[in-house]
C-alpha cells in the first residue's frame, strides 16, 4: 500500500472550477479556484493529500469527489529499457513490412 501523495494537481478546460484539497484525516487543507480555461489547480502539503473534491461553480455547484489518493513504487525492473521498446518497434515494424511486400508480389 502506498502513502498518501504529496502534491496533486490537475488541468481544466473550461474554467470556474474549485480545487479543494483534504488532508488523510479529512481535513481541507486549502482551495484553488481556477476562472480560466485551460487553467491548472494545485497542491502540496507534506502531510499528504488523500483526496480533492472538484466544484464547478458554472453548474450549481456540482461536485466530484477523487479519493484514496495513493502513492506507490515502481521498480525500475518493471519497466522496459528504451532499447527494447525500440527493438520491439522495428520487430514490428518488418511484420508490416514484409507482409505489404508478400501481398504486393501475389498481386503481379
Amino acid at each position: 500500500m502506498g502513502s498518501a501523495a504529496l502534491a496533486v494537481g490537475g488541468f481544466v478546460n473550461p474554467g470556474n472550477v474549485r480545487f479543494d484539497f483534504y488532508s488523510p484525516g479529512d481535513t481541507l487543507l486549502g482551495s484553488v479556484t481556477v476562472a480560466a480555461a485551460n487553467g491548472f489547480g494545485g497542491w502540496a502539503d507534506p502531510g499528504g493529500i488523500s483526496r480533492v473534491r472538484l466544484v464547478d461553480l458554472n453548474q450549481d455547484d456540482s461536485s466530484f469527489f477523487f479519493d484514496s489518493l495513493t502513492v506507490g513504487t515502481i521498480k525500475t525492473s518493471e519497466v522496459p529499457e528504451p532499447s527494447s521498446i525500440v527493438l520491439m518497434g522495428v520487430g514490428l515494424l518488418a511484420m508490416v513490412a514484409g507482409r505489404h511486400a508478400r501481398r504486393s508480389r501475389s498481386e503481379v
